[in-house]
């Protein structure tokens, strides 16, 4: 018998497929300091169609300091489905190839039916928050 958490994950797959909810997202987490030449890049990129179906970016938080802040940013980077692995290896690989993965941290695809229910890492239900990391999907590459 498949524990509750395997059960559940498949629950919600079925629902968003049924749902019509077929997008998923690379996420990226820039330091203020490189958000906009992050930015600057991915837009770019998705605009002559090199990259995924969209993107944007998280804009500054009002209770951020100005300069002070350290936050990383969200820049997201949108496929059509988290289903077609091969297309969201293709925006991985283009996004490596951009200069904006690689080394030790990786980054993680979300689909975007967990977004809309807001599992988060650390859930009480013990989902993983992402679908796909760039360091495991690389290595297999």
């Amino acid at each position: 018998m498949k524990p509750a958490r395997d059960l559940l994950e498949e629950d919600i797959v079925k629902l968003a497929r049924a749902k019509n909810v077929k997008e998923g997202k690379w996420m990226l987490f820039p330091s203020p300091k490189h958000v906009d030449g992050v930015w600057a890049k991915v837009a770019r990129a998705t605009w002559e169609g090199e990259l995924g179906v969209g993107a944007k970016v998280a804009t500054k938080n009002e209770d951020d300091d100005d300069e002070r802040s350290e936050k990383s940013r969200l820049v997201c980077v949108y496929t059509r489905d988290v289903e077609d692995r091969v297309d969201v290896e293709r925006v991985l690989q283009k996004l490596v190839g951009m200069g904006l993965v690689g080394g030790e941290q990786g980054i993680f695809y979300k689909c975007d039916a967990y977004t809309y229910l807001d599992v988060m890492g650390g859930n009480e239900w013990k989902l993983k928050a992402s679908m796909y990391g760039s360091r495991e999907m690389l290595k297999k590459g």
